[in-house]
């Protein structure tokens, strides 16, 4: 096999918050209560984990400079222009578009590998408060904005 010519599949990746911690690994319908479970490899071998189903998140496929796993709803932090990013998955995983804070909207002309050297600051589902941080730059930024044009 031709390792640089790999056959063109998606690959199905998803995180998951169980009581504890995130958890990784393939999603799977679990009967018993309509909902779904990640099932994933550890130390003692193949395991499903019972998630929070809000907290489901598909993987990106991108992986930051730092070898991080860059899924949906991940936040992304430019300590330079004082900006949140917050990732989102459309349309399968190689259709991302990006929360930029400065505009306040989706930007799907911001492209998440333009991203690549920012850290992962958090997850939506763990830290919500960022949002409102976000509102609180754009709002900012609206001000400052206001006063420059005289307004």
């Amino acid at each position: 096999m031709n390792y640089t010519s790999l056959p063109d599949f998606e690959v199905c990746l998803y995180k998951g918050k169980n009581n504890v911690s995130w958890v990784y690994g393939g999603i799977v319908p679990d009967s018993t209560n309509k909902s779904y479970r990640i099932c994933g490899i550890d130390e003692e071998g193949i395991r499903t984990y019972s998630v929070d189903q809000r907290s489901i998140c598909p993987w990106s496929g991108v992986i930051n400079k730092d070898a991080d796993l860059i899924f949906h709803l991940d936040v992304l932090y430019d300590s330079e222009s004082y900006e949140h990013y917050v990732v989102v998955v459309k349309n399968g995983f190689s259709k991302c578009c990006v929360y930029n804070s400065a505009i306040g909207e989706l930007s799907p002309d911001i492209d998440l590998v333009n991203l690549l050297d920012l850290p992962i600051v958090g997850n939506l589902f763990d830290s919500p408060e960022i949002l409102d941080s976000m509102k609180i730059e754009a709002q900012t930024r609206d001000m400052v904005s206001r006063k420059k044009e005289g307004r």
